[in-house]
């Protein structure tokens, strides 16, 4: 049986990451014996080799199956290992000392200095001098002599016959291990591609060709992140060309040790967890070059409502519903009132032309004009008093009372102000929403330093932006740092905010700090004991606590509460959806489904519930069948349902389908919400493609992990 597959997703993060948000993606189920990227010790990515059957979909890379007898550890290393072996009794024969000087060698060779290695007399025989020299070079070698050991292995490449390709392959990767100590990365690679033309299966030239390729991207990497730090010396041109390169070497490297993994029969598993971290490295980078580079996007409506729900104190929220506009005034609605009337009637296209039209607005204030009639202009111009937008005063202190033009002026300017702040915080959750990040920023920028701004607003700004750190590719050391400094500034700026550590308490989840989830999601109850999301988060939480101390008990009892909270919170999809996970993570696939089946009857438009009912199928029944129907009726539902997409792309490439498997990833990355959404979706497509191409090189025929279902 395989290991637990689907634990509970969690809500948006502020900013609209929907591999967080609650009906969205399944996260493998994490144990104590389980990390957040293996179970069981084992990389997502390879886990059905381990397991030995259907294993979790979502967040697996890919399934590299055990090649059989023909592929990879068998005939193939064992021929040139017995062919080396006579190479080396050929030459003792011709020319070099006795066996038993031989012998005694070896057992001395690790002391062997510098200053032992002498000249010897050199045997006649060509190979046989190579190898000669090669046994010098390694001497060298392990002297520390780097530049003689090149030496050495230069003249053994020399005068090896041209024929005998094996040993030639073991001499230029021998020089290349003497390279790579010099840090001359270029001719490490060299000499790699060179040992590898002359033997494709050779696994220490590709592992050291696959660990140069890294790390010369990730030389690019911190280049590219110190540039960035000054935006002077960056431009997006830039940053795309070292992305692109960097790319290009992390798929190489993939390539190189997918072909390492395959060859070894997945045996090793620093090799495994190596695949691992170069996915996640690429993903991130891909990523972070279409988000460079792509167009705007607008996420479903669906996804648009669900998002909105991680927010119980969104002033643009609580603005738009308190909103009145006649029948009679629609036609000359404009500006942030137009921007309002469409959020709360749905109408998200056409949020961000209004609110640009409202910014861009520059309204004159003339002595001569009243206070109140500069608000009614201000305001659109609407003739009933509970029209427009009501101004928000009520935690900054008023303008000082003047009938003069100067007052008037302060009053209309501090009016406009409130317009803009407004305007530029919901244009910038659209931004969010369409996939503009960088637009989304500035526009958080501005709400955040407008020290004139109501509190609520620049808090609600700083949660959004703290949750596009985290979810953003470009430096996964300083983003979450980043992250929490906002979370922290919104603490003080409006510390009785739920929506602040409700959010900060997703993303301490995310960075696996439960213990400081559980105490922001309380602080979130605490102040707002009705907020439905951070109380199942809260369960949730609760739950991954009694996981990592094993307490059965525990579970039981979060269990038993997540049982009170679908009576409690009937209307709340996320109470059941991740109840349900819990339920699969708990083996008991027959009730998961019974919830899923209840969440959709109070959401029928949430494509997600279908793609985990067939999940679910996958995992109780091993029923491809119905879990593909599942999917595709989600896809019918909503054609931009990034994770149907992604989930049967994942299918796929389980059934050994990877052609169709790269088809679905390519139409789910470009829907995919956040930048580390994308990456995730990158890295499956990446592990996909090199699976397809490695086999196709290696010649070795990888089997479905379903073939038997």
């Amino acid at each position: 049986m395989a290991p637990p597959a689907v634990a509970p997703t969690v809500t948006p993060v502020g900013a609209a990451h929907s591999s967080l948000s609650a009906i969205s993606k399944p996260v493998i189920s994490e144990t104590v014996t389980n990390t957040e990227d293996t179970v069981f010790g084992i990389p997502k990515w390879a886990l059905a080799v381990a397991a030995g059957g259907v294993v979790a979909l979502g967040l697996a890379y890919y399934v590299l199956s055990a090649p059989d007898g023909n592929g990879a550890k068998g005939g193939k290393r064992k021929k040139d290992k017995s062919t080396k072996t006579k190479t080396s009794d050929s030459t003792s024969k011709t020319a070099t000392p006795s066996k038993a000087k031989e012998k005694e060698q070896t057992k001395d060779e690790s002391k062997v200095l510098v200053e032992d290695v002498g000249e010897e007399e050199m045997p006649l025989d060509p190979l046989a001098k190579a190898v000669a020299c090669k046994n010098k070079g390694n001497k060298y070698f392990r002297g520390g002599r780097y530049e003689l050991a090149i030496k050495s292995y230069t003249e053994a490449i020399e005068t090896c016959p041209k024929s005998k390709e094996t040993d030639l392959s073991t001499f230029y990767q021998n020089r290349a291990a003497a390279y790579e100590q010099l840090e001359k990365l270029d001719s490490v690679l060299s000499d790699c591609n060179e040992a590898l033309r002359l033997n494709n299966r050779y696994v220490k030239a590709l592992e050291r060709r696959a660990r140069v390729q890294r790390k010369t991207a990730s030389s690019s990497s911190s280049n590219l992140i110190k540039k960035i730090e000054n935006v002077k010396e960056s431009t997006g041109l830039e940053e795309s060309t070292i992305t692109q390169d960097m790319v290009d070497k992390l798929r190489m490297a993939l390539e190189d040790m997918t072909a390492v993994c395959i060859l070894e029969g997945f045996q090793k598993q620093e090799h495994l967890m190596l695949v691992d971290s170069i996915l996640k490295e690429l993903g991130r980078s891909e990523a972070r070059l279409i988000f460079l580079n792509r167009t705007s996007t607008m996420s479903s409506s669906h996804f648009i409502d669900q998002y909105f729900t991680s927010f119980e104190s969104d002033p643009i929220i609580i603005k738009s519903k308190d909103l009145i506009i006649s029948q009679e005034s629609l036609e000359d609605l404009r500006g942030l009132e137009k921007a309002l009337y469409c959020l709360k009637n749905k109408k998200y296209e056409d949020i961000i032309d209004a609110c640009n039209e409202e910014i861009d607005c520059e309204v004159k204030i003339s002595p001569e004009v009243s206070v109140d009639e500069n608000q009614s202009k201000l305001n659109g111009s609407n003739d009933s008093e509970d029209e427009g937008f009501p101004a928000d005063d009520s935690q900054r202190e008023s303008p000082p009372s003047s009938g003069s033009g100067d007052g008037a002026q302060a009053v209309a300017r501090d009016i406009k102000n409130d317009r803009i702040v407004a305007a530029k915080l919901l244009r910038a959750t659209f931004y969010i929403l369409s996939k503009q990040q960088d637009k989304a920023f500035a526009d958080l920028e501005y709400v955040i330093e407008n020290e004139s701004a109501d509190p609520k607003m620049r808090a609600n700004a700083l949660i959004k932006r703290a949750s596009l750190y985290i979810q953003r590719c470009k430096d996964p050391q300083e983003d979450p740092l980043l992250s929490f400094k906002d979370f922290e500034r919104a603490t003080e700026i409006d510390p009785s905010n739920a929506d602040v550590y409700h959010h900060r308490g997703q993303v301490h989840l995310l960075t696996e700090q439960i213990d400081k989830a559980i105490s922001d999601f309380e602080k979130a109850l605490e102040i707002n004991p009705s907020f439905p999301i951070a109380y199942v988060q809260k369960l949730y939480t609760d739950y991954r606590a009694a996981l990592e101390k094993n307490d059965q008990e525990q579970i039981n009892n979060v269990i038993n509460s997540f049982e009170q909270a679908v009576e409690k919170f009937p209307e709340c999809v996320e109470t059941y959806a991740l109840f349900a996970q819990v339920l699969c993570d708990q083996q008991n696939f027959e009730r998961a489904d019974s919830y899923y089946e209840r969440a959709i009857k109070v959401d029928p438009s949430n494509a997600n519930l279908l793609v985990h009912r067939g999940l679910v199928m996958l995992q109780w029944k091993g029923d491809i069948n119905t879990a593909r129907s599942y999917i595709r009726k989600a896809l019918e539902l909503d054609d931009k349902c990034e994770f149907a997409y992604e989930t049967l792309g994942t299918v796929e490439v389980q059934s050994g389908n990877l052609s169709a498997a790269v088809d679905l990833f390519e139409k789910a990355i470009p829907l995919a919400n956040t930048e580390l959404e994308m990456g995730h979706i990158c890295g499956l497509k990446s592990a996909a493609v090199a699976q397809s191409t490695v086999s196709g090189r290696l010649g070795i025929s990888l089997p479905s992990m379903m073939s038997g279902l």
